[in-house]
């Protein structure tokens, strides 16, 4: 009777949730879906947690939205920009000072042929929003510039990438930093190219809170020999120039520094590598001040999760979130964001938080805040080049009761957690991370045992013979109680 008795319990707590969850989500779900537009390709949180900045792709007269936390809602402000790409389908890059009063915005065209872009920075005072200086425009219509964009902590430095750009190679890329003197935005020194075909500098970026370091992802580095390892590097100002400090490059296929971030206080650097080969994905962490940089931590995916897609920091780097989106499956799955704690020289497990069945890619983008008790993330999908296929949302959660000691979190140096999918499924269901899972038990919504598996599983469970509706998941783990997952079958 422990399998009826721990059914009921569990549909009598969570009514119906797939799992008991360590956050909760603040205000409702931020949702702007216009015919051709759809919010959801960046997202970035204030270190307060009461100001989101969302940008979106698609055909939109300002690309991006401001949210503010009011009266436990998400209260959209009145839009304050126009882009110059009203008509055109475009997509919106953003980033936020910390305390949600200065933005960057990165607004770029591609169509195949012109690939232009422009970037901008507002100040929010006594109620409005201000251009600070005139518009930015890149070297040429053709390196998308703003395809990337951060700011520092006061908002008075921007890094911006290009990743079209081919003045040193064919589509090599390049990255641009710049400050704000005496009225206008100057470049910061040299830009930073590209150096080999198709390497695409500028894929991803970020900027410590002083502005005084900068991390760049390239993650086609190796294109003209179809290895794409991928690439991150990190520069330091110094004498009045970047100074290369470090540079890490992937394995065959990984397309590492996919995406790039680094903490407020600029010691620690975090670069997720999504895999082409089997799109697993993982995120390695760096650490260095003075010294020389170290790998504190290695956290890796399971077969189609695409974990890296979306990395962020918090403040002093002890708390990272990752997005799982699995842009490159093959199985159209919903996505996940994991949480971990740097504790004890090591990043520990805290949680997951999974993906909406009416969105997909969910875990596009991440941002935390300052002291990593708040937590946005975006969904985005659209098909390129079909209008009216944008589909986006945000969240917003208060995870500061997430802990390493937490049960549902997954207990002190636990690995990545178990995912079932895809969700709703046809025929069959893949478990990820269940290497040591030794029983698998599927029930309906009544209590009622239906399937049941005896480890090691196969890598494919057949669930053909289920109808239609919910269904309950319990895996096994030694003598350990049940992980509860739920599943659709369609």
């Amino acid at each position: 009777m422990k399998y009826i008795s721990h059914i009921l319990l569990f549909l009598f707590f969570c009514s119906g949730l797939p799992t008991l969850q360590a956050q909760e989500q603040i205000g409702g779900d931020i949702i702007l879906n216009d015919t051709a537009y759809a919010l959801g390709n960046n997202v970035q949180i204030s270190d307060d947690g009461t100001r989101v900045l969302v940008s979106g792709y698609g055909n939109s007269f300002q690309g991006f939205s401001v949210y503010d936390l009011v009266g436990g809602a998400w209260t959209p402000q009145p839009a304050f920009a126009e882009t110059e790409f009203p008509k055109q389908a475009s997509s919106y890059s953003v980033a936020m000072s910390s305390d949600g009063t200065k933005i960057v915005v990165g607004s770029v065209v591609n169509d195949l042929e012109n690939n232009f872009g422009k970037v901008r920075v507002y100040h929010y005072n006594t109620g409005n929003w201000s251009l600070i200086g005139e518009a930015i425009a890149g070297n040429s219509d053709s390196e998308l510039f703003g395809h990337s964009v951060g700011i520092s902590d006061n908002g008075n430095r921007i890094i911006v990438g290009a990743r079209l750009n081919s003045e040193r190679s064919d589509y090599g890329g390049r990255v641009a930093v710049f400050q704000f003197t005496n009225g206008s935005w100057s470049q910061m020194g040299e830009s930073i190219y590209g150096e080999t075909e198709g390497e695409k500098e500028g894929s991803a970026v970020a900027i410590s809170g002083d502005g005084r370091r900068i991390v760049m992802g390239s993650n086609a580095f190796g294109e003209p020999f179809r290895v794409n390892f991928g690439k991150m590097q990190i520069y330091e100002w110094s004498a009045n120039t970047w100074v290369l400090k470090m540079t890490k490059s992937g394995a065959l296929r990984d397309h590492f520094g996919y995406s790039v971030a680094v903490s407020s206080d600029g010691s620690k650097f975090a670069a997720g590598a999504t895999q082409m080969s089997f799109s697993d994905g993982y995120v390695k962490v760096y650490r260095g001040r003075t010294a020389a940089f170290e790998e504190i931590g290695g956290i890796r995916g399971a077969n189609n999760q695409n974990l890296g897609s979306s990395v962020a920091l918090s403040a002093d780097g002890n708390r990272i979130a990752i997005g799982a989106a699995r842009a490159n499956s093959v199985i159209n799955s919903s996505g996940f964001v994991v949480l971990y704690d740097f504790k004890g020289g090591k990043y520990d497990y805290l949680g997951i938080i999974e993906g909406l069945p009416l969105f997909s890619k969910f875990g596009k983008s991440v941002d935390i805040s300052g002291d990593g008790n708040f937590l946005a993330v975006s969904s985005l999908d659209y098909q390129y080049g079909v209008p009216g296929s944008e589909n986006g949302v945000v969240r917003v959660y208060d995870i500061s009761n997430f802990n390493s000691q937490n049960p549902e979190s997954g207990g002190e140096g636990s690995a990545i957690p178990i995912v079932l999918y895809p969700t709703p499924a046809s025929t069959s269901i893949f478990c990820a991370n269940c290497e040591d899972v030794t029983e698998l038990d599927v029930f309906d919504v009544s209590g009622k045992l239906l399937l049941s598996f005896n480890g090691p599983l196969p890598e494919t469970l057949d669930i053909s013979i289920l109808q239609t509706g919910i269904y309950y998941v319990y895996l096994y783990k030694n003598e350990t109680d049940p992980e509860v997952k739920k599943i659709l079958k369609q």
